[in-house]
């Protein structure tokens, strides 16, 4: 009886220990390194916000409103896991939003934020949790193909020419891009089935992918539920970016935004970095593709440059670090309930 109870008291005790670990420790790094990256921004910048931003009713309402959008953008991320998670555990919606916050934070120290998965996960059953993370897998990926849809229209719209000379027929290109990208989202929900069926039956293609067994999985309905709250998803950023570029007093079209946002979008989904070094090379991006096909039309801005980053980085400390915070903050206060 001796020998057969001490395996699983050892296996309880390092469970107890990766449980703390995963609650406590990596959560209390991910907001010690948040805050020290928010302590490291250059003093320039934070005098650039005092002195360009004015705290007028216009420039609170931009701030609320990009402060609403973001909880909302999580939301509606919190809703595609929870119709995920329900096809094996019911998951309440206050569960889901904890677990995608959770996931924020251990994602902030992880390349490409892959943390995300491991933290929606500890709010299922502990024989769901590896489950959870293959299905989890279909959100990604919608999110992805999505970026890579709107990042092409964006590369299209470009190499129409410079975004400031924006007249009646391109404007008739933008609906004639934008319709063919409806089209083809519709097509590739309506079909993904098919289309990854015949895959299948090809000798060059691979066989047992995860993310391809999960798909074929997914009713049309719930593939069209998830590309549409992906885009909803994509659309926020789009706005939020442009809110922030007014309350810096950049005055653009939601065309140009779209444009290069689209375009720096599509360049990061390359980049394999963790939420915290992001920031930095997305502000590197984002001057590159700003400067590159809209660098005419804001030549004549003082300190564009400045403005640029500033946006860039208001953007990422409002979705991803202010979030990650709030994700650590629940975990370490024993709010955020955990299936062990």
């Amino acid at each position: 009886m001796f020998i057969d109870s001490h395996p699983t008291k050892g296996k309880t005790k390092v469970q107890k220990i990766f449980w703390v670990f995963i609650r406590f420790v990596i959560p209390l790094a991910a907001l010690g390194y948040i805050i020290y990256s928010l302590r490291k921004i250059p003093a320039d910048q934070v005098l650039y916000w005092q002195q360009t931003v004015s705290w007028s009713y216009v420039s609170v309402l931009i701030i609320a409103v990009v402060l609403a959008l973001t909880a909302v953008n999580w939301l509606l991320e919190a809703l595609k896991w929870q119709k995920l998670a329900r096809r094996f555990e019911p998951v309440s919606l206050k569960q889901a939003y904890a677990g995608v916050l959770f996931g924020i934070s251990l994602g902030m120290i992880t390349p490409r934020r892959s943390g995300e998965f491991a933290g929606r996960v500890v709010v299922l059953k502990p024989e769901n949790q590896v489950r959870g993370m293959v299905i989890n897998t279909a959100g990604s990926f919608t999110q992805f193909l999505i970026t890579l849809l709107f990042g092409h229209v964006g590369v299209a719209l470009a190499l129409l020419g410079k975004a400031g000379q924006v007249n009646a027929s391109r404007e008739g290109q933008l609906l004639l891009y934008s319709g063919l990208a409806l089209v083809l989202a519709v097509l590739l929900v309506l079909y993904a089935k098919s289309l990854l069926g015949w895959l299948q039956q090809k000798s060059w293609f691979p066989k047992r992918l995860k993310i391809i067994e999960v798909v074929m999985t997914l009713t049309k309905k719930e593939m069209a539920v998830l590309f549409s709250l992906s885009a909803l998803r994509y659309f926020i950023f789009i706005t939020q970016f442009h809110l922030l570029l007014t309350l810096f007093g950049i005055q653009l079209m939601v065309y140009d935004t779209f444009m290069v946002l689209s375009i720096i979008y599509l360049i990061m989904v390359g980049i394999p970095v963790s939420g915290l070094a992001e920031v930095g090379i997305r502000g590197s991006v984002a001057l590159f593709v700003f400067s590159l096909y809209l660098g005419e039309k804001l030549a004549g801005f003082p300190a564009m440059e400045l403005t640029i980053v500033s946006a860039t980085l208001l953007l990422w400390f409002v979705n991803l670090a202010l979030p990650g915070m709030l994700g650590a903050i629940l975990s370490l206060s024993g709010k955020l309930k955990m299936s062990y």
